[in-house]
């Protein structure tokens, strides 16, 4: 290597070490173009990239070259995101004179402490009911708090229930890049406006046009929140894919909050996110529950009531189901259970809260078989879920991968006992033999077992119902949680304004 070249690498790691340089009209370009790429990378590869997985003759396929083509774009789309803003060279800093630019400077971070502007995103404002409180909550605590979700009913429902600021920004569910493309820009709009201090966002689709707005808008914070992952039950084409959706999420994120804590340690086996970067909220209960008000057992005049809107006999054992109708739901191992059970049984009744995923066809036609039992109650979403659990003598949960703790955590704070697979979620919102049962999933056998327990004995429904219900009002309330959250978003701000801050002071 000659002296040429020795000089030619002094030069490049000196402009490096020099943040100040100004830079030559290619490397801006490149930047530019780089940004570009990276933008357009996630939104058409990755608006909804499981679209890229079609259905012929009942079996789901994907092209080699697809997959290859779209896991690469947006590795190499969040690699140059993730390199531009390692190597941008910061500002100058101002002239100072005295002590005086130093004061004004901790002024401007004492107020950005007082005012911490929280965007929370949702793409289905029908998921919003989980937050319910949560904007009071914040504001009450010195927070100012918008809610931006697709346009539609339940979210002029929330922004009335709650008083909340809200935003309504269409966002695509399939594959859309030109409406994903919208979406970012009116993201971007409403962010900026707000002048957002932090910007969360659930769900991998919502997620990724939500984070990718606040890059844009230089946001201070961005949160993800992961509810669940899907990966375990998922063929390998989509587990790919989803693989990626939540990767990209994650990638565009500060902080990544995990509903509990078997689904961080899942995330960190799968690679998603670097074990400092994720964590879970006191003891990790997702959004909290509301056991002092909503989710509260009934008295008895309350529970024949709900017995009596759904049609079933007051004497009768009745095994309650809450979630989507579907395969990655176990609803196959449940329909085996019961009817095992029901042969043994006649006093036994099912009812099913929750609608079909139309995508799944063999589910489809379990849940219209089941339609024509007298002893199925198939109620569709409901509004009051509290009246629903009150008809419940046991909750079956038995997801064949991971799933949300929150219809587990509900369940028992309506003192009611929960059998649930041992999957990422269940083991969290579940203590084995004390607040419900476990047992291995897509074994119905098992299922059935585990639910004819509960059947037969109405005195251990009622201790591992209360053992439930202590649990949850010990450790998951909901304000436990939000206060977690306030202090998380507090702290996230202000190591954003020290480190702007030092760097402003070098």
């Amino acid at each position: 290597m000659g002296p040429r070249t020795n000089e030619h690498g002094a030069r490049r790691r000196a402009r490096r070490k020099d943040r100040s340089a100004p830079r030559g009209a290619s490397s801006t370009l490149f930047a530019a173009g780089g940004r570009v790429l990276a933008i357009l990378g996630v939104l058409v590869l990755f608006t909804r990239a499981d679209a890229y997985v079609v259905r012929a003759a009942g079996r789901p396929i994907a092209t080699v070259w697809t997959m290859v083509f779209a896991i690469g774009a947006v590795v190499l789309a969040v690699a140059m995101y993730r390199a531009r803003a390692r190597e941008r060279p910061g500002r100058a800093p101002p002239e100072r004179t005295g002590a005086a630019p130093c004061a004004e400077q901790d002024a401007e971070v004492a107020q950005l402490r007082r005012q911490v502007t929280v965007v929370h995103v949702a793409t289905n404002a029908a998921s919003l009911v989980s937050v319910s409180g949560q904007a009071a909550y914040l504001r009450a605590h010195g927070f100012a708090f918008r809610t931006v979700s697709s346009p539609g009913p339940d979210l002029q429902a929330f922004a009335a229930q709650e008083g909340a600021d809200v935003s309504a920004v269409p966002m695509p569910s399939g594959f859309a890049p030109l409406r994903a493309a919208l979406a970012v820009l009116r993201l971007w709009r409403v962010i900026t406006a707000a002048r957002a201090s932090v910007v969360y966002a659930d769900a991998p689709a919502g997620a990724r046009l939500a984070l990718l707005a606040a890059c844009l808008a230089r946001t201070p914070v961005r949160v993800y929140g992961m509810r669940r992952l899907q990966l375990r039950a998922a063929t390998l084409p989509r587990r790919v894919l989803l693989w990626a959706d939540e990767w990209v999420a994650c990638a565009l994120a500060h902080r990544v909050l995990a509903a509990n804590g078997s689904l961080r340690l899942e995330a960190i086996r799968e690679g998603l996110c670097p074990t400092a970067k994720i964590l879970v909220l006191a003891d990790g209960c997702g959004d909290g529950v509301d056991a002092a008000g909503n989710f509260r057992p009934l008295h008895a005049e309350g529970r024949r009531a709900a017995r009596a809107r759904l049609g079933i006999p007051e004497d009768a054992v009745v095994v309650g189901f809450v979630g989507t109708l579907a395969r990655d739901e176990g609803i196959a191992e449940l329909d085996a259970a019961f009817r095992r059970l029901r042969d043994a049984d006649r006093r036994l009744h099912l009812v099913l809260v929750g609608n079909a995923d139309p995508r799944d066809v063999r589910s489809g036609l379990i849940v219209a078989t089941l339609r024509g039992e007298p002893c199925v109650h198939v109620a569709g979403d409901v509004e009051d879920l509290a009246s629903a659990y009150g008809a419940m003598d046991v909750l079956a949960l038995p997801p064949r991968g991971e799933t949300s703790s929150r219809v587990a955590l509900e369940a028992a704070a309506m003192a009611l006992p929960v059998v649930a697979t041992r999957v990422p979620g269940c083991v969290d919102a579940v203590v084995d033999g004390q607040t419900g049962l476990l047992v291995p999933p897509g074994d119905p056998g098992r299922l059935a077992s585990a639910l004819a327990r509960y059947v037969a004995d109405p005195a251990l429904r009622v201790t591992h119902g209360e053992a439930a219900r202590r649990r949850v009002v010990a450790a998951y309330q909901r304000e436990r949680i939000w206060d977690a959250l306030a202090i998380e978003y507090r702290s996230l701000v202000d190591a954003c304004g020290a480190g702007a801050r030092r760097k402003g002071s070098t």
